[in-house]
């Protein structure tokens, strides 16, 4: 499956981390969640000014984050969605 985030939660103790993230599809997941979803085949993605950036995990476990695929945009649109509401 294909994922579109469009928002995120950020990390409440490591600036520049999220704790999860979510979309129209799937609500919120946490972090882990999502790689797990990579794991077994699902494709999530971000869309800036109509430009597709897969998100990819990035770092070695256990230090793994979600981050995207280089664009020309930003160095990681992930960090750049705005903030889930707590009804998504």
């Amino acid at each position: 499956m294909d994922y579109q985030v469009t928002c995120i939660v950020p990390h409440n103790t490591i600036s520049g981390r999220i704790q999860a993230i979510g979309g129209p599809a799937f609500g919120v997941i946490s972090e882990d969640q999502a790689m797990g979803w990579m794991a077994a085949g699902a494709t999530f993605y971000t869309l800036v000014n109509g430009v597709r950036a897969n998100v990819r995990i990035g770092g070695l476990w256990p230090h793994s984050y979600l981050t995207t695929s280089p664009d020309g945009y930003l160095p990681n649109n992930l960090l750049h969605l705005s903030y889930c509401p707590s009804g998504l």
